[in-house]
């Protein structure tokens, strides 16, 4: 008969490790390994979560995807495309006609009369910098305004082609009695599209992304976020030096006005 003693001397089995087991009865290779082998394959495989309403998937098709803020770094924004923006604090480096003037953040262009001679306009010429518009290739323009363009006043913002006040000639938009409204044209402003904004509230606050898809063939227009349409060019090689005008005028009654607050521009050199 064994002692007390001796029974507290007995060897215990040694513990299972389940991970080292063999997956199966007739696969030696054991569970920690087939973990293994499944993430990398799931890893190495190019349609992974690509699947309908799986997270890859979801990520692609959004128009705007959002990430935390602050979580894009500056340094991971971008390699390849040339990108300026300004609050429009000195206006010495713009062209000006007729009642323009900053009011932080921004800048305010207000039409001081009837006719062309009450127009004002705040301009730009990228042309002595050699930067084209050129809608063979990927940009953006984003703009944050408010404008008031009531009994008569007009309002215009043309990305383009040309200097002239009051002119489509490139992308952009008019604000007027009769028209709220984006546009682009061939290079002298030839067939024009349009893209009509039936939101459009006077003296509200927008921020509008134009983004020229040319993989696409169109042009996607963002207001505040939100995708309004899109805009076929009609001229998908349509290239010119790269002008901005903004402008305001006035037929009658009240006064065109454009607060410009900020403009970001992205371009594919």
């Amino acid at each position: 008969m064994q002692s007390q003693k001796d029974l507290y001397n007995i060897s215990m089995a040694e513990p299972i490790v389940w991970s080292e087991l063999p997956k199966a009865q007739d696969d030696p290779q054991t569970i920690a390994e087939a973990i293994a082998a499944a993430i990398a394959a799931h890893e190495a495989d190019p349609e992974a979560h690509l699947g309908e309403d799986e997270s890859l998937e979801a990520h692609r098709a959004n128009d705007v995807l959002d990430h935390p803020p602050g979580s894009t770094l500056a340094d991971k924004w971008t390699m390849s495309e040339l990108e300026f923006s300004t609050l429009f604090e000195n206006l010495s480096v713009f062209g000006t006609t007729n009642s323009v003037y900053n009011l932080f953040p921004g800048v305010t262009v207000a039409a001081t009369g009837t006719g062309s001679g009450g127009e004002s306009a705040l301009d730009v010429s990228l042309e002595d910098r050699s930067i084209a518009l050129d809608f063979s290739k990927e940009f953006l323009i984003q703009f944050a305004f408010n404008a008031d363009q009531y009994s008569g006043g007009k309002v215009q913002l043309n990305f383009g082609f040309t200097l002239s006040r009051l002119t489509k000639d490139g992308v952009g938009l008019e604000l007027n009695n009769t028209n709220k409204r984006f546009y682009v044209t061939d290079v002298g402003g030839g067939s024009p599209a349009y893209l009509n904004w039936p939101g459009f509230t006077d003296l509200q606050n927008y921020v509008v992304r134009i983004h020229n898809v040319p993989d696409e063939g169109i042009i996607n227009i963002y207001i505040n976020g939100e995708l309004l349409g899109t805009l076929t060019p009609p001229n998908a090689s349509a290239s010119d030096a790269t002008h901005f005008i903004f402008s305001t005028g006035r037929s009658s009654g009240s006064t065109g006005v454009l607060n410009l607050i900020s403009l970001f521009v992205s371009m594919t050199p």
